[in-house]
């Protein structure tokens, strides 16, 4: 029994030295991501292969190239992190998210880049009703559906290169629809003043590959724009092509 015991403390002592060897060193080493696929504008987490995240100083997330936002750390310790926006269309496709830690690495997990679900455009619009584009941009953070039925509206379509119609909504008009206005600071005597011209003002519309066109109608306020009437009833202001 006295011999057995010496053998059998060097075989753990061998499968402990194995162990250590398949254990990645340094704080955790590997890690790992959920989902391992997603869009510009939508949160991942990354996770330590051993440990726990506890804080965010001192760490740097990137993906390829493109530094990303670490929005801090979940109650499972694990990394929340945003999609980078900057991250444009033709980057779609397989990348690599690095993680590194006051300039070191900490470890590095393969991600797909999905398209975005929505873009935003930023119009300018002038009191006659001209539009100019002044930028076009994945967006993450969803897209206009409704009919703005009590303003003034600025109804846009989507259009395909057939001519088919896509999408179709409304938002409140960038011009001719104006804001309430408190006379003093102590927020009393209500009033109702125009919108500055030229507006700048955004635009977020479903990303999809078919379109090709919007095209830009004012209508009035309460008219029912899911009806063809009230489509008929808009006045066509001028159209846009999509990047």
């Amino acid at each position: 029994m006295k011999k057995l015991f010496p053998l059998l403390l060097l075989s753990v002592l061998l499968c402990m030295r194995c162990d250590l060897k398949k254990t990645p060193q340094g704080g955790g080493g590997e890690i790992s991501v959920t989902p391992a696929k997603s869009a510009p504008g939508e949160t991942i987490l990354l996770a330590r292969s051993q440990g726990k995240f506890d804080r965010t100083t001192g760490l740097q997330v990137t993906f390829g190239k493109t530094v990303a936002t670490v929005i801090g750390v979940n109650d499972l310790g694990h990394l929340e992190v945003l999609v980078p926006m900057a991250i444009g269309m033709a980057e779609q496709g397989s990348t690599t998210i690095s993680l590194t830690e006051n300039g070191k690495s900490v470890g590095r997990v393969a991600f797909e880049i999905q398209p975005a679900t929505a873009k935003q455009l930023i119009l300018e619009m002038n009191t006659d009703g001209r539009l100019r584009l002044v930028s076009d941009k994945p967006y993450g953070g969803g897209y206009d559906q409704q009919f703005s039925t009590r303003t003034f509206q600025l109804s846009y379509d989507i259009m395909a290169a057939n001519g088919n119609l896509l999408f179709s909504a409304s938002i409140a008009h960038p011009v001719k629809e104006r804001a309430e206005v408190f006379e003093n600071p102590e927020g009393s005597g209500i009033h109702r003043e125009g919108k500055e011209s030229p507006s700048v003002f955004p635009v977020k519309i479903p990303n999809l590959k078919e379109a090709v066109v919007i095209r830009f109608y004012e209508a009035s306020a309460r008219m029912d724009l899911t009806t063809p009437e009230g489509r008929r009833g808009r006045k066509f202001l001028s159209e846009i092509k999509l990047r």
